[in-house]
């Protein structure tokens, strides 16, 4: 099985990130986003973690979810980075935790969750409290490119 990052977007919707994409969670005060004009509702800023200046953007806004709450006084913010990327903040509700589920567990999103989000799904892990959505970290990634 492999382990992933449990990210919580909405009451009702849960995200999974495959743990090896995600260097770490951080929670920063809201200040510290740094704005920039003329850019995408969902783009939050910028942001200086670890001597390294990357965007943040606002998971729920990107897809179609509504805003993270503006009266935020802090993020909670999953830095996804692979190999030789620069690295990405994804703002969400709140992290969950982690899991564990096979590859076989992951089946198809079609169907079962809105049109919008398939581009950016690897597919839906079924459980009983709801299921899981299994985000395919690189095309968040690319995002950015």
């Amino acid at each position: 099985a492999q382990t992933y990052i449990q990210l919580q977007l909405s009451v009702d919707l849960t995200l999974a990130i495959e743990m090896q994409l995600c260097q770490e969670v951080i929670v920063v005060p809201s200040d510290r986003l740094t704005l920039v004009p003329n850019m995408p509702a969902q783009v939050l800023g910028l942001i200086s973690h670890r001597s390294v200046v990357f965007w943040v953007i606002d998971l729920p806004q990107l897809f179609g979810l509504g805003f993270l709450e503006p009266s935020l006084q802090e993020y909670q913010i999953a830095i996804l980075r692979s190999l030789d990327e620069v690295p990405l903040g994804i703002a969400v509700g709140a992290v969950k935790g982690v899991t564990r589920f096979s590859p076989d567990q992951i089946l198809s999103p079609i169907g079962v969750v809105d049109p919008g989000l398939i581009p950016y799904l690897r597919g839906i892990v079924p459980k009983p409290s709801g299921n899981i959505l299994v985000l395919d970290a690189e095309k968040i990634l690319a995002l950015t490119e």
